[in-house]
């Protein structure tokens, strides 16, 4: 009986063909994405033995998410969660702990979010400065995440055309007008304007205006009328009333005004800032030193971000990404009067949005 031979090409084949079907299953086995990281990098001043904090944020889906740091910060740096999976957001506390003896200087490195779907590198970049306050006592107060926008949304809420009003002594026939305001936006009016065309008429006597039975126009009206009616004035469910007075010394006529159109106009205002209330001790209040304002933001617009502090205004600038700055003094130069009781508030000038994650103060006291 012959033995059987091996056939090489067979075998060279059958092995290629392996190969491929390996190669192709590593190749279309779906990858994980990586996850979205807020933010892309991380730019602070602080101080020689201060301890800082800052946040990142983790969007997304991942697994077996682990954090690291490398670079001249790497030993500065804990993070209060790691080894762990990001269903949809996961934020991540970020600690610096600054030694006392460091160079005043510029520190670089990066925290480096590693995950299934491989690896985020985020540039941080260290202002170390002097301490100022290396012996007073501090207390934390966090006030949160929350957003400023300032944006003016115009719309048009009634419109009336060919209308007639007149009163004599015997007759009378005036003009009503509903009208509503969306409920999620009735505190969010500016003002409400009011145009009138007048066509033929002849005004013998006053024309009448009310909103919900405020008169707001009671004279004689030239062919235009525009009025600005103030936000107290309104509610959900409003009623404009137009009327002509009486004829006076007409008695034999009417008082008659035709309306050629009727426009309803409002605009509305975001929340453009936002105060909190804070209490102290007696002796934090009283022993006061400096303030200091830490939060990660992200803005869109050109606009001044102002901070009050019990109405003194200690900032007031263009908006930073990242804040940690501290103060001493208002912009006037006065120093800052802080109480048991008090109240920060935030506030944008101009159009845009602004959006303050982390914010934390941090009051120094003797």
């Amino acid at each position: 009986m012959p033995e059987t031979k091996l056939d090489e090409f067979a075998f060279v084949l059958v092995a290629g063909v392996s190969m491929i079907i390996v190669l192709m299953v590593i190749w279309l086995t779906p990858r994980e994405p990586l996850p979205l990281i807020e933010p892309q990098t991380i730019l602070l001043e602080v101080e020689k033995g201060a301890i800082q904090e800052t946040f990142l944020w983790i969007k997304g889906k991942a697994t077996n998410v682990t954090l690291t740091a490398s670079g001249q910060i790497k030993d500065w740096v804990t993070f209060d969660k790691n080894y762990f999976n990001v269903l949809e957001e996961t934020k991540v506390t970020i600690k610096f702990s600054i030694p006392k003896n460091v160079p005043v200087g510029i520190y670089v490195g990066n925290i480096i979010v590693k995950s299934a779907g491989g690896e985020i590198p985020i540039p941080v970049e260290l202002h170390v400065k002097p301490s100022i306050t290396p012996s007073l006592k501090q207390t934390l107060i966090s006030l949160g995440d929350f957003s400023l926008e300032k944006v003016s949304e115009k719309e048009t809420l009634k419109v009336a055309e060919d209308l007639e009003v007149f009163k004599g002594y015997f007759s009378e026939q005036k003009v009503t007008l509903t009208f509503s305001i969306p409920e999620n936006k009735v505190d969010k009016v500016d003002e409400l304007t009011l145009r009138i065309y007048i066509g033929e008429a002849n005004r013998y006597g006053n024309l009448l205006i009310k909103i919900n039975d405020v008169e707001i126009y009671d004279r004689i009206p030239g062919n235009e009328i525009e009025l600005k009616v103030k936000a107290t004035l309104l509610n959900v469910n409003n009623t404009l009333e137009i009327l002509a007075a009486e004829p006076g010394f007409y008695f034999w006529a009417n008082n008659f005004y035709r309306i050629n159109k009727i426009m309803i106009e409002i605009e509305y205002e975001n929340v453009y800032q936002k105060t909190f209330n804070f209490t102290l001790a007696s002796n934090q209040a009283q022993n006061f030193e400096a303030l200091r304002i830490n939060y990660l933001g992200s803005y869109e617009g050109t606009f001044n971000l102002i901070i009050k502090l019990n109405g003194q205004i200690i900032y007031y600038a263009k908006p930073k990404l990242f804040f940690n700055s501290t103060f001493e003094k208002d912009i006037f130069g006065n120093e800052i009067n802080l109480k048991e009781n008090n109240q920060i508030t935030f506030e944008i000038d101009e159009e845009g949005n602004i959006e303050f994650k982390g914010v934390q103060l941090i009051i120094y006291y003797t």
